[in-house]
């Protein structure tokens, strides 16, 4: 899974407050187990 910061894709760089990830990914549990730990810290 790729977690990267708002900007890495964003043109006009005002997506700093965002992290993206691939949402087709998203049927899979682990998806959600590691989006936790990353956002636990």
């Amino acid at each position: 899974m790729i977690l990267a910061p708002g900007n890495v894709f964003s043109v006009s760089r005002t997506a700093d407050r965002y992290l993206r990830f691939n949402v087709a990914q998203c049927g899979d549990k682990r998806v959600f187990d590691v989006l936790g730990e990353v956002m636990a810290g």
